[in-house]
């Protein structure tokens, strides 16, 4: 291999990379106007990204990941739709889609489709359906 295929080698790189490094300002501005509806989406707020000292990888959380983890943290304690936006909007989490309401009960019924959660009263009318976490069984101790 001599110096001018290396230099042509070189300039592909770099042309691919450029090509890289666009394509990704374009996902970083379609990601940040979080206007996509999806709830699985990872949507960060500022205080969400935990910066590791090693590395510059970051941790970001989801709705359904986020809403799993209050309802278990707790099993005891029921939750309804409104609970929990409210619940997430105290903590400043944000909350995807154009309407938070159905973007929690999609959550709801996605968790508890998981196993994650199951559903403590069915809802009629104005009362919304009510969910609890499924509590882990308990440990054989010795």
């Amino acid at each position: 291999m001599d110096a001018q295929e290396l230099t042509e080698i070189e300039r592909a790189m770099e042309a691919e990379h450029r090509l890289d490094r666009e394509a990704l300002e374009r996902l970083k501005r379609f990601v940040h106007q979080g206007r996509n509806g999806h709830s699985t989406v990872a949507v960060a707020a500022k205080d969400d990204l935990k910066r590791h000292d090693d590395n510059e990888t970051a941790v970001v959380y989801t709705i359904i990941g986020k809403v799993a983890a209050i309802m278990t943290a707790d099993p005891s304690r029921s939750w309804d739709g409104m609970k929990m936006l409210e619940r997430l909007k105290s903590d400043g989490s944000p909350v995807g889609g154009g309407r938070p309401a159905s973007t929690i009960s999609r959550v709801f019924r996605k968790l508890a489709k998981r196993g994650v959660i199951r559903r403590v009263r069915t809802g009629k009318g104005t009362k919304p359906h009510v969910y609890r976490a499924i509590s882990p069984p308990p440990t054989q101790g010795g």
